[in-house]
């Protein structure tokens, strides 16, 4: 069974037929062509008690054999605030949906001026035991020249889920597909960011990009839209069985 799922800022980019669920104001949109997996019906919190402003959703599926989704997009501002607070969030969750194996993801803007290294290493989605960042300190996450800043990234927690880790990486678009990055920044000014969870996995392997799963997200755009305007962050999560 394989899974494809994009995480998109407030984008209007893909059909509505697409669109898996709302949460305040991002959206989860996905493409599957089995029918053996679910999607739980997805939960909102203001963040009340958790010390979370921006409204993460709680997004839960039938593999693994049940898996939870924890998308973020962090207020630049309140970024080591908030990713503390993620901490809660995970604990609340996790108890909530009966299940360890979690991913949190997104927009953490957790690099450069807005989390210097020493903050970061001091965070407790660092010091707590168990939470594997797949996204590696250093790899750009940023389409503009100008920045070379982790701000993307993917946490897994749960066995499962590390055991089944296959790859996972920032897509250099622009690159791949010979943008200026002028018309880049009309689809986005962050890279995509992609793990792979794989049964057969034992150790993480290279990705060869562009992957499939990006291919069938990015191709959409080009060249007809470029005019259209993305910003935020793309996270592709993909599952095999």
């Amino acid at each position: 069974m394989k899974m494809r799922m994009t995480y998109l800022p407030g984008s209007p980019l893909w059909p509505s037929s697409l669109c898996l669920a709302k949460v305040g104001r991002e959206e989860w949109w996905g493409e599957s062509g089995q029918s053996n997996w679910g999607l739980g019906n997805p939960e909102e919190t203001r963040g009340e008690g958790l010390g979370v402003d921006g409204s993460p959703g709680f997004l839960g599926f039938t593999v693994l054999p049940s898996l939870v989704l924890v998308p973020l997009h962090t207020t630049p501002k309140d970024v080591e605030k908030e990713l503390n607070a993620l901490y809660n969030v995970f604990l609340d969750v996790s108890q909530r949906w009966q299940s360890k194996e979690v991913i949190l993801l997104g927009d953490f803007n957790a690099d450069c001026t807005s989390l210097p290294k020493k903050r970061l290493s001091q965070l407790l989605l660092r010091t707590e035991a168990g939470f594997h960042w797949v996204i590696p300190d250093g790899e750009d996450t940023t389409v503009r020249a100008s920045t070379h800043c982790t701000y993307d990234r993917i946490v897994l927690h749960g066995e499962g889920c590390q055991s089944l880790l296959q790859a996972a990486a920032a897509f250099n678009f622009p690159k791949s597909f010979h943008l200026t990055e002028e018309e880049a920044l009309s689809i986005s000014d962050h890279y995509p960011v992609e793990v792979e969870l794989n049964q057969t996995a034992r150790s993480i392997q290279p990705l060869s990009l562009p992957t499939l799963l990006l291919l069938s997200l990015l191709l959409s755009l080009l060249p007809s839209q470029l005019d259209l305007v993305a910003h935020g962050c793309d996270v592709h999560v993909a599952f095999r069985t």
